[in-house]
């Protein structure tokens, strides 16, 4: 409803541009008086945005020419857009947001921005009058405890939401329901509120926010459902003509009384008393632009006192004049400067996107690049892949080689084990043998016989000549010559 920067102005903003353009439209003839009021409903509570100094809670009233109105709401008189956005930006800073899990500005309240239009134009018959009103509501969201986290008095103001629209929502029912006979307005201050913009004299549009997201899918079927309702609501308003608690009749009837009392002054031969009997001169206590708060006491004669209030009379003529617009030329300078501002705003724009545009290239180059080097990646991670695979047959083999080996050094060291224990045995039976002969012969008998002995190399066996044994001595008799060792 409000936006952000220039760039990106919400509803209200933009409304307020519309309805100056539209005076702007008109001739000088047709005179326009604007009103504005800022309310938000707050815990079923009416709160005045734009007078926040006391906090007096305000009742709402109904009137037979009126409707139903709120007791003891300010209303501002505005002259420009300047004026109405400075009303709004002060109004906004006086709204109840706090964060909850789904915002961290959450609006608290519902609010209502009111424009009050009055129109005066001349006619052959007379001026012709006619009156009317713009409300911009803002609703707060519909809220779920389970998404929102809200506790204490963020679970309080999140049921007096619900509420509200529930009831909102009910009276939309009802309005469609052809059938239905009452129409449930009473049933909380926001219905009775729009109870003009819903089924009175009014032309009505509901914007429905709904998320793509899908976690808020019950949230959007929900907001649709209602939107659908709504739209299916027939008014058939017509103009407000001639109303009677017009205030730009009474400041026309003031500024011509004025006029009037000037005109008369200048001529001449009239006193003040008597101005203000003939022409019911109301004169100003609180003017702004000379700080006197005081009503001027004349005194019949007096001329000085006569020059002041003259003077006094003027100035109020052209508050009272400047509180009135007029159409046509009176804005041709404010149009200039709103096209200076928007043009402004279309080279702000072209700017964006042409940065949007360099960065789209160097987001789609950078994208290339990751492209490329994901790629080389996948390439490096493939063969690593294959290179893993290969040395994960390396080492199957390094494994089998090792118990291989390991299996060698058992068949080895078994056959070791074996062989030392075949030479320990004979080498117990050589140590028999050795004992044997050394028992039946001397040693020199010994050497003679093996220096007579043959061996065969290549069975590698001994031929050992025969020899007797007579007594303590031996005889080898001769044997025949052979080939081999010694």
């Amino acid at each position: 409803m409000i936006g952000g920067d220039n760039e990106l102005q919400g509803i209200i903003p933009n409304t307020f541009t519309h309805i100056f353009d539209h005076i702007s439209s008109h001739n000088k003839e047709k005179i326009f008086l604007l009103q504005c009021s800022y309310l938000e409903i707050y815990n079923e509570n009416i709160n005045d945005l734009l007078n926040n100094t006391d906090n007096t809670r305000l009742e709402l009233k109904e009137d037979p020419n009126k409707g139903v109105y709120v007791k003891g709401l300010s209303t501002i008189i505005v002259k420009s857009i300047t004026d109405i956005e400075r009303t709004m930006s002060k109004g906004t800073a006086n709204k109840h947001t706090a964060a909850t899990s789904m915002n961290k500005n959450s609006s608290r309240s519902h609010c209502i921005f009111t424009i009050y239009i009055e129109t005066s134009e001349s006619k052959k018959e007379g001026n012709l009058l006619r009156a009317g009103k713009l409300n911009l509501v803002d609703l707060a969201g519909s809220e779920r405890q389970s998404k929102t986290k809200a506790e204490g008095d963020r679970l309080k103001e999140a049921t007096k939401i619900n509420l509200s629209l529930s009831a909102l929502g009910n009276v939309i029912s009802a309005l469609v329901d052809n059938r239905s006979k009452h129409i449930p307005y009473r049933d909380s201050k926001l219905t009775r509120l729009l109870q003009d913009s819903l089924g009175g004299n009014t032309k009505t549009v509901m914007i429905a926010c709904i998320s793509p997201a899908d976690f808020n899918y019950d949230e959007t079927l929900g907001t649709l459902r209602y939107a659908s309702r709504a739209k299916h609501i027939q008014n058939k308003p017509h103009v407000n003509e001639d109303p009677k608690d017009a205030l730009l009749r009474k400041y026309e009837e003031e500024v011509k009384n004025l006029k009037n009392a000037l005109e008369q002054l200048a001529k001449g031969g009239i006193t003040i008393d008597r101005l203000k009997d003939t022409y019911n001169v109301q004169f100003e206590e609180n003017t702004q632009s000379k700080g006197n708060t005081q009503p001027l006491q004349l005194k019949n004669g007096d001329a000085e006192e006569e020059k002041k209030q003259r003077e006094r009379l003027e100035e109020t003529l052209r508050e009272m004049e400047q509180r009135l617009l007029c159409g046509g030329s009176e804005f041709e300078e404010r149009k200039k400067e709103q096209a200076s501002k928007y043009k402004e705003i279309k080279q702000k724009l072209k700017k964006q996107m042409q940065r949007e545009k360099k960065l789209l290239a160097d987001q789609q180059k950078a994208a290339a690049e990751i492209e490329f080097v994901e790629h080389e990646y996948k390439n490096i991670q493939e063969e690593i892949k294959e290179k893993e695979v290969i040395i994960g047959r390396l080492e199957d083999i390094y494994k089998e080689n090792i118990n291989e080996i390991n299996d060698l050094k058992e068949e080895y060291q078994a056959e070791k084990d074996v062989l030392l224990n075949e030479v320990r045995e004979q080498y117990k039976e050589i140590e028999f043998y050795k004992k044997l002969v050394e028992s039946v012969m001397s040693e020199k008998d010994l050497e003679e016989i093996r220096r007579k002995s043959l061996c065969d190399d290549e069975d590698n066996t001994w031929k050992i000549p025969l020899f007797l044994l007579q007594g303590k001595q031996i005889i080898i008799p001769r044997l025949p010559k052979s080939k081999g060792k010694k």
